[in-house]
């Protein structure tokens, strides 16, 4: 009984340790760095942080000094067209250029800028990663296409496999990021 017993309780210490180290792991791999930034801008903004998260990992990886083929910046990957934009948009004077998009702090207060704007003018969001991701424009002419919108407001169909896979990264890392934190 006494060995039994004893065998019992370390099974149950290896599963506990297997377990603890398998959370430490995921956590690694979707970590929340940034936290202050992110924590800040999205209350400003009105987003879920879990989001913001998943839109860092998939865009960068959590990588500030990132820059795309595309030659999107930073966190949150955007353009300096994007970023000259936001700031009209804000009706800012900002002294700002590409080389400020490396600042953690200037593109995670931008990038959630963009992605509330996003979600504010196609409410689902879907629809608002995939304009994040291919523009606003692009994807207001594939909501006017009934082959990819039978309501003229959702996505049914993402015609760009790069952006179809993108909006899936996010939504995917957004649902680890609830189930972790």
């Amino acid at each position: 009984m006494k060995k039994r017993l004893i065998i019992f309780i370390a099974l149950l210490i290896i599963l506990g340790c297997g377990a603890y180290f398998a959370l430490v792991a995921a956590h690694s791999y979707y970590p929340r760095e940034y936290e202050d930034l992110v924590t800040e801008y999205s209350n400003y903004y009105g987003l879920e942080e879990n989001l913001v998260y998943a839109v860092i990992k998939t865009e960068s990886n959590f990588r500030a000094s990132a820059v795309s083929r595309a030659d999107a910046h930073g966190l949150m990957q955007l353009t300096e067209d994007t970023l000259w934009w936001l700031i009209f948009k804000e009706g800012s004077n900002a002294d700002l250029n590409r080389a400020d998009l490396l600042d953690p702090r200037v593109n995670i207060r931008y990038g959630c800028y963009m992605l509330s704007l996003m979600l504010e003018e196609f409410g689902q969001e879907e629809t608002a990663l995939a304009a994040y991701n291919a523009g606003r424009g692009r994807v207001n002419g594939w909501l006017e296409d009934p082959a990819l919108s039978e309501d003229g407001k959702t996505l049914d169909k993402i015609p760009y496999d790069e952006t179809a896979n993108y909006v899936k990264k996010v939504e995917r890392a957004k649902k680890f990021y609830e189930l972790l934190y």
